[in-house]
Order: C-alpha cells, then structure tokens, then sequence
C-alpha cells in the first residue's frame, strides 16, 4: 500500500472539520466525514478511516 500524502492530508482536513462541527453542535461527524472523504478516497477506504476516527470521538465524549 502506498502512501498518498494529499489524500492522507484532506482526510485529515475532513476528520478535522468533521470534529471541529461534532464539537459545536454534538452532531455531524458522521455527515460530515462520509458526505466529504468519497469525494477523494474510496467509500470503502473512507468507511474504515470515519469508523476508527468515530469511536476515538464518541469515547471521548462519553
């Protein structure tokens, strides 16, 4: 597997922004992350990222 760094950096942009809202509004990582990173990425690729990313999120609010 090789290493694109502008897909590893807007994903990081996207994971940043989509937790920038989850924290003003309590929402919206999930629509935010999903509805951006398969522009760029594979849904399939984009799914595993938003999972690992969303439960490192929910964890901390919880």
């Amino acid at each position: 597997m090789t290493a694109n760094w502008v897909t590893t950096g807007l994903s990081a942009v996207v994971i940043l922004v989509a937790s920038v809202i989850h924290g003003i509004a309590g929402f919206g990582f999930a629509q935010v992350s999903m509805g951006l990173m398969p522009l760029f990425r594979s849904p399939s690729s984009a799914s595993i990222i938003f999972t690992a990313t969303a439960v490192v999120s929910n964890a901390r609010v919880w």
